[in-house]
C-alpha cells in the first residue's frame, strides 16, 4: 500500500516536475482589465488583502492571477506579455504593482515579454457603426508579439477583441459577472437592491463560481496545452472546447479540475508531497 501511495503522488505531480517537453516558444499575452484585475464598483465585496491603487483608482487582484503568471514564467518554452486598452503610463505603472506570488518581489513588469497599451489597438472604426461598442471599433493584433499564431494566444475577458484571422487565437474568460466574496453576499445584494441596472449579479452559484475560479479553469487548460506535443493554438483550441462542455456540466467536475490545477501549478507542494513520504520515520 506505501509504494501504491507514492505512485499515485508522483504521477500526480509528475507534470509539474518535470521539464518542457520541447523548447518552442510559446506566447501567451493576457488582458488586464476584468481578466487579471477589476476596478472595485460600490457595492462589490472583496478581500482588503488582494488590492492595489493605481492612479486614485482601486482594483482588486482576481483570484489566480499572481499564481498563474507566476508559475507561466517559469517555464523556458513559455514569453509573456500583456495587453490592454488602458492607458500606457497606467498599464506601466498597474504592472510594476502587481507582484509574483514566489515571494521574490518580481512584478509582472520585470517579467514580460512584451507590454501594449491603448496606442497599439488597431482602428477598426470605418469597418462598424459609429455607436458600436470599443472591442468591436477597436482589436488587439497579437501578431505584434509574435508573427508566429500558431504559437501565440490571447487571454482576454472578451471573445470579440481578436483581429482579423486571429479569432482561434483567443482564450475567452467567459460571462463577466459583479465581483462578491461569497455566494451568500450575492444573495444579500439581491435582497437588498435587487438586479440593479448595470450590475451583473451571478444568477446562480455555478455562475458565481465560475466567474470567481475563470483563470484557474482557463489556467488548467493552458497547463495541458503547453504539456501537449502538438501545435500550441490547435491543442489550446482542443482543451478549451473540452473546458466549454464541462462548464454546461457538472459544477463537480469544474471543481476537480480546479483541484488538479492548483497541484500542478504548486510545484512546492509536490515536491514537499514526495519529500514527507520519503522521509525516513
Amino acid at each position: 500500500m506505501r509504494y501504491l501511495i507514492f505512485i499515485l503522488i508522483f504521477i500526480s505531480c509528475s507534470k509539474v516536475l518535470r521539464g518542457p517537453a520541447q523548447l518552442k516558444q510559446k506566447h501567451i499575452v493576457f488582458d488586464l482589465d476584468h481578466t487579471l484585475v477589476a476596478e472595485i464598483e460600490e457595492g462589490e465585496t472583496f478581500n482588503p488583502k488582494r488590492t492595489i491603487t493605481i492612479q486614485g483608482i482601486h482594483y482588486r487582484i482576481i483570484p489566480y492571477a499572481q499564481e498563474l503568471i507566476t508559475e507561466l514564467s517559469k517555464r523556458e518554452d513559455v514569453s509573456i506579455s500583456f495587453f490592454s486598452g488602458g492607458s500606457e503610463d497606467r498599464n506601466l505603472e498597474l504592472l510594476k504593482s502587481l507582484k509574483l506570488s514566489d515571494g521574490s518581489d518580481k512584478s509582472f513588469h520585470d517579467i514580460s515579454y512584451r507590454i501594449l497599451s491603448k496606442r497599439h489597438l488597431y482602428d477598426n472604426r470605418k469597418n462598424v457603426p459609429e455607436d458600436s461598442r470599443f472591442v468591436h471599433k477597436w482589436k488587439k493584433d497579437i501578431s505584434l508579439v509574435s508573427d508566429d499564431l500558431d504559437s501565440i494566444i490571447l487571454v482576454d475577458d472578451h471573445k470579440d477583441f481578436y483581429y482579423q484571422g486571429q479569432k482561434n487565437n483567443t482564450a475567452w474568460l467567459g460571462e463577466w459577472f459583479n465581483n462578491f466574496e461569497s455566494y451568500s453576499d450575492v444573495e444579500d445584494y439581491r435582497k437588498r437592491i435587487g438586479d440593479a441596472k448595470g450590475f451583473r449579479l451571478p444568477p446562480s452559484y455555478k455562475d458565481w463560481w465560475m466567474n470567481r475560479n475563470k483563470l484557474a479553469l482557463v489556467g488548467s487548460a493552458i497547463e495541458e496545452a503547453l504539456d501537449n506535443d502538438e501545435v500550441f493554438v490547435e491543442s489550446m483550441r482542443i482543451h478549451l472546447k473540452h473546458l466549454d462542455e464541462q462548464r454546461s456540466g457538472s459544477l463537480e467536475n469544474l471543481k476537480d479540475r480546479v483541484h488538479t490545477f492548483g497541484i500542478r501549478f504548486a510545484p512546492e507542494s509536490c515536491s514537499s508531497a514526495l519529500g514527507s513520504f520519503l522521509q525516513i520515520r
